[in-house]
């Protein structure tokens, strides 16, 4: 009997088609050798029937053979997107883990290659996943101000868990979904819901306020972290101890990107026990995959939101929401999707017949210095029936407010004409805080648009510039989108962007401005403007494209 090997291997990883000239032309042979059989695949784990079995991020075993014996490599892919290249001898069975990245049908697609390069046709496999499960213990931390007993929402059917605040740990506070928890040097803890040996998946939205190594969320042991969710030397990891001793060694996996104060982040650790690898997601992408220790230990003391454990607990200041653990890895569309949060249409201004919000909040815009609604000044002939024309002279509109938090991810976009402009500069749409425009959209005939953005409000602050170009004296689609996690504001004019990273936050309380900026030189606009929209959360490249389209559709929110 021939033996047989288990080969696990690392599936997000290895994209790797197969040359040509390795592989040769499916059914063809070399000229020493047969073409090769199908290849067989079984899997008790995921059989080939019409039931579901298991789930997303649940790994299976599929052993692969070769009926030959002559096979010195199998060829894998699964759902048509990731490669495996397995090496054998003689054609030996080889048995891979695979986890499923979707749920429904997938399809595991095998091919033999022979010593001398011949194939033959390939087995397609079919099995059915369940979808990911819930996770083991998820606390939304929306629960009123004063609360100490923090109810994890927990599967259907399980016990209840529930965490005790201890210490400057407050709810009611203002979060990303909901409430948050602000903690000023305290945690919340419970018993570790998952058993730390085995695969399992943390993740957090987390704001912190200060400097310094802090904690969001660990699984402690008596002297040591086996895992923790943490900041590190100003970035982001996920760290493991090798054992619950003081002096331990650590393995880490570390986002690029700098912690930023003040600015919400979501983060997700995963450690996959079956191919021992550490994952760190920041806001949705892989920001670090490595190998893990060599051993994981079950942290059988508490899991604790906001500290580690003592005396080295690098208590976490500042805010934390939506903490889920999970008892199996995250693959990479549900990290992705965890951050995304809903956008809100703040204000819509149409301009059809004055200055109302076409929104459900009312931020009417009231028409100052003669501006004016104008039958002529619609962004299409059969799109718009009207917008706003404004003279150059004194002429804009302001709303009550600034509509949107621009310390948070925002989008504002607009038709505008830039025909009738002047030689001088003029700006478009502005945001004043109390001495320096959160943004300012400008327009100059012989340089085009120019977004700034400040990074705080005083006079003397930073700012970050993007340029655009579009055709003088034609409409022009232009939109402003910052994505708070990312600091990464983006200026598109029909629909073409121009990307810059690195930008600050402020929350700008002024009176949204279309037409002039309200510090320092007015700059006033020259020309018509139309359909503005105001929305709470950075639209997608895709989504901005739907704004550009020639056409007025109905107001509504926009997807996650």
């Amino acid at each position: 009997m021939r033996s047989h090997r288990a080969t696990p291997v690392l599936l997000a990883a290895l994209a790797v088609t197969v040359p040509a000239s390795i592989a040769g032309s499916v059914g063809t042979a070399s000229a020493e050798g047969a073409a090769m059989p199908a290849p067989t695949v079984t899997s008790t784990d995921y059989p080939d029937d019409s039931a579901w079995h298991g789930g997303v991020g649940i790994y299976g075993d599929f052993t692969i053979d070769d009926p030959s014996d002559r096979a010195v490599r199998y060829e894998v892919t699964i759902d048509g997107r990731r490669f495996l290249h397995l090496p054998t001898q003689n054609g030996e069975p080889v048995t891979v883990a695979i986890a499923p990245y979707r749920s429904g049908p997938f399809i595991i697609s095998v091919g033999a290659i022979g010593p001398e390069g011949e194939n033959g046709p390939r087995t397609d496999y079919w099995s059915r996943a369940n979808a990911g499960s819930a996770p083991k213990a998820w606390w939304k931390l929306d629960e009123p101000a004063g609360t100490r007993t923090l109810a994890a929402q927990t599967r259907e059917g399980e016990e209840p868990v529930t965490a005790r605040a201890i210490g400057r740990f407050a709810t009611g506070a203002e979060g990303q979904s909901g409430t948050a928890a602000r903690l000023s040097g305290g945690r919340a803890q419970t018993p570790t819901p998952v058993d730390t040996t085995k695969s399992f998946t943390i993740s957090a939205w987390a704001r912190p306020t200060a400097e310094g190594d802090s904690v969001v969320a660990a699984a402690t042991g008596h002297r040591r972290n086996a895992f923790s969710l943490q900041s590190r030397d100003g970035h982001w990891a996920f760290v493991q101890s090798a054992a619950d001793s003081r002096g331990a060694a650590t393995t880490q996996a570390v986002a690029e990107q700098p912690v930023y104060a003040d600015t919400w982040a979501h983060l997700t650790g995963s450690y996959d026990a079956t191919q021992k690898r550490l994952r760190l997601w920041v806001n949705g992408i892989l920001a670090s995959d490595v190998a893990a220790g060599d051993t994981a230990w079950d942290a059988q003391r508490f899991l604790r939101i906001g500290a580690g454990v003592h005396p080295q607990a690098h208590a976490f200041r500042g805010d934390v929401d939506e903490v889920r653990v999970l008892d199996r890895i995250i693959v990479p569309d549900e990290a992705a999707a965890l951050p995304r949060l809903p956008k809100q249409t703040r204000a819509r201004w149409k301009f059809n017949t004055d200055g109302s919000d076409d929104s459900a909040f009312g931020n009417d815009m009231t028409l100052r210095g003669g501006a004016a609604i104008d039958p002529g000044a619609g962004f299409d002939e059969w799109g718009s029936p009207a917008g706003l024309m404004l003279d150059g002279t004194g002429a804009y509109a302001e709303a009550a407010g600034p509509v949107i938090r621009t310390d948070r991810s925002f989008t504002v976009t607009a038709w505008a004409n830039p025909g009738q402009a002047t030689s001088a500069t003029s700006t478009l749409l502005s945001l004043p805080g109390d001495n320096a425009n959160r943004f300012a959209l400008r327009y100059q005939p012989e340089t085009g648009w120019q977004l700034a953005v400040a990074d705080s409000d005083s006079a003397d602050a930073s700012t970050t510039v993007a340029r655009q170009w579009t055709l003088p004296g034609e409409w022009a689609h232009i939109a402003v989108v910052y994505d708070a996690p990312t600091r990464t504001v983006i200026l598109y004019a029909n629909g073409i962007p121009a990307e810059r990273t690195g930008v600050g936050a402020f929350n700008a309380e002024g009176a949204l401005q279309i037409g002039r900026s309200a510090i320092g030189e007015p700059e006033y606009w020259r020309g018509a403007v139309d359909d503005v929209w105001a929305i709470q959360g950075a639209l997608s490249p895709e989504q901005v494209s739907m704004l550009y389209a020639p056409f007025e559709f109905e107001t509504s929110d926009w997807p996650a």
